[in-house]
Parts: C-alpha cells; structure tokens; sequence
C-alpha cells in the first residue's frame, strides 16, 4: 500500500518491528473536517492494541486505511519496516461477510482457492475449527448458523491464510453479552496461540480491557492515550477518557481558572467526619437513583473545601458543587455526610482537558 505525501514521526516510523501507522490524514469534505489528523500508533508485533473512541473519531476509517480499502490523504502504513503486502492482513468485520450457497468449510477456506494465495494448511484449518468450537457444523449453510456461530465462522475466514496482521471492526457489536463474552475467550485465545498483530475496534471498555495489551483512546483524529489498561485506569490523559473510563459516572467539578477537578464516583465513599484530611468532602445527600452496580447517590458540597490533587496541586471544591457517589447504604435526603477519595483519584485537568501531572 502507497500513501501519499508520507510524513515520518521519529516517535513511531523509526521503530520499524510491527505495524506502524504514521502521520495519517483523512478527510471527506470541507465542511466536516479531518477524520484523521496526523494520526500516529504503533503496534509491537504480536500485540494485540484495542482501538477506543466515540462514534465518528475515526475507527473504522483508520482500518480501511491499513486494509487498503481506502487511502488516505497523507500518511503511510507499514508492517516490520516495508509496505503490506498482498495476504499480510487478515480483517474480520462488524458483521460476517459469507457466501449463503457455500457450506462453513467453503466460506472459511474460500480465499484459499484464490490466486496469489497459497494452499491451506490442514493442520491450522483444523486448529482453527477446534479453538472456535464450529468444528460439528462444518457441513452446514449460512441459514442453518445462528448469528454467534456465524460471527465464528467469519473470524476462522479471516485467520485462515495465518496472515501476520488480523483488524477486527466491532465483530460482537451484534451478538447478546453472554455470548460476545464467549466469543472474547475465543479471540484471546487465537491471540495467545496464532501471536498475530492486532488491531481491536470496540465502543465496549469490558472489550478493550480484556483483549488489548493497550488500549489506544482516538480524539481529535489523533491519538489521545495510548497505554496498558492499568495505565488508562490510573491516569487518563483526558477529561473525556476519565468520562468514558468512569462507570456509572464521573464527577466534574469547575475549580479555579479553566481546571477542571475529576473523581469517580466509584472512588468516594462515606467516612467519619472526624477524620477531616485532605481528600474529605462535606457533603448534603439529595437524592439516590437505583442502578445495578449500586444506588447511586446525588449530592451537594456544603462549603469550600480544599483537596489535594494527583499531582499535589491543592484545588478548592466550591460549596454547592453537585457530587455523586456510589453506595449499597440507604441515606436520607438532607442527610449531612462526609466523603472520602484517595488523593490518587483527585486527577486535575487542563483548560485543554489535559491530565496536570
């Protein structure tokens, strides 16, 4: 694949091992603006990177670009150093793609009798059927596929000619979450045995958690974060990460001139007012909403009160300030409270939406 006016990153495009995406721009008209805007990423080989972003950041765009179904405006693509070649790639898509007159073992191996394309290896076509669990409907049409056993079919048809690079576009976006778990289970263990380098679209954090050794966060067409989920747990990079990382929700709290204070509300809980320490909140219950992780309760700050930030910058929480907590324990509303966080979960943002560090 040629892109071209290529721009080379020295953050990325010098490190040759694996596949690289450097400086790549896209846009459709004038009037939307880029997609991509000088998007870098590298993926080590053998990782598997999970690709996380609101719907229109540019997810689907980046994939067609590696794939070569779509070129881009500027930018280039590699894979351990040189251009993709034909049969480098494997691409298994939102919904699978499959011949409804073909039986499960012509759709898996179809691209195999293509030109170009060398002969199927038995052993792997075997592996494969057995690490996805289809190998009892091997003779069946599409029609007779539930919508999960079809979803594996079009993943063994993706990984059959053992391509070194696989994209995965959302492929359990269709299926109900008892079975997109399963189907997780399955793609984490082609992973682990076949050691392609992959690429995982998902709007499910549960997803990109579980089956990304990092997880890249797309905003403004570049990446935003690019780190282990541990490291995007423990410091997002953005305001708009901390929101998309936070379930049930995030408190986003005005203090001083453009800085914006985040806790989550799973990260306060209620303690002895005695304690009066640098991260406890005053606080007046209002009101509480049921939720299946726990109530989730509603409240304000009574009065301005300092705390200390990540970073160690002491901010003021502003009296009146709306708070939410999550709690199994009924209060009362008025009920005078006190909350607590660690002063790790006190991240301070930038007018930009910035971590401070």
């Amino acid at each position: 694949m040629n892109l071209r006016h290529p721009r080379t990153d020295s953050t990325t495009a010098d490190r040759g091992a694996g596949l690289v995406v450097a400086g790549v721009s896209q846009g459709y008209n004038s009037v939307s603006g880029d997609v991509l805007n000088g998007l870098d990423l590298h993926v080590e080989r053998g990782e598997m990177v999970a690709l996380v972003g609101p719907s229109g950041s540019g997810k689907t765009t980046i994939l067609r670009i590696i794939a070569g179904l779509e070129r881009a405006r500027s930018g280039k693509v590699t894979f351990d150093g040189r251009p993709l070649r034909r049969g480098d790639l494997g691409y298994v898509f939102q919904r699978p793609i499959l011949f409804p007159h073909l039986s499960v073992r012509e759709n898996i191996l179809f691209s195999t009798g293509l030109k170009r394309h060398r002969a199927v290896d038995n052993a792997h076509y075997e592996n494969l059927l057995r690490l996805l669990d289809i190998a009892p409907l091997e003779h069946r049409r599409v029609h007779e596929l539930s919508g999960g056993q079809a979803q594996r079919v079009g993943i063994a048809r993706g990984l059959i000619r053992q391509p070194p690079v696989v994209l995965f576009d959302e492929p359990l976006s269709s299926v109900d979450a008892s079975l997109a778990r399963a189907i997780r289970h399955d793609i984490a263990a082609l992973h682990r045995e076949l050691g392609f380098t992959g690429i995982y679209v998902t709007h499910q954090l549960n997803e990109a958690f579980e089956l990304g050794q990092r997880i890249a966060f797309l905003g403004s067409g570049r990446v935003a974060q690019l780190g282990t989920p541990r490291e995007v747990l423990a410091a997002p990079g953005t305001v708009d990460i901390a929101e998309l990382t936070s379930a049930p929700m995030l408190n986003r709290i005005e203090v001083g001139e453009q800085l914006t204070l985040a806790v989550r509300a799973t990260a306060l809980s209620r303690v002895d007012p005695s304690l009066g320490d640098n991260t406890v909140l005053p606080v007046a219950v209002q009101r509480e909403q049921m939720m299946q992780e726990g109530i989730l309760m509603r409240g304000t700050v009574l009065r301005d009160t300092e705390v200390t930030a990540t970073n160690g910058e002491r901010v003021r929480v502003p009296g009146g300030a709306p708070v939410h907590w999550l709690t199994w324990e009924k209060l009362h509303s008025g009920e005078e409270i006190s909350l607590r966080a660690e002063q790790t979960d006190w991240l301070l943002y930038d007018h930009r939406g910035r971590l401070r560090i």
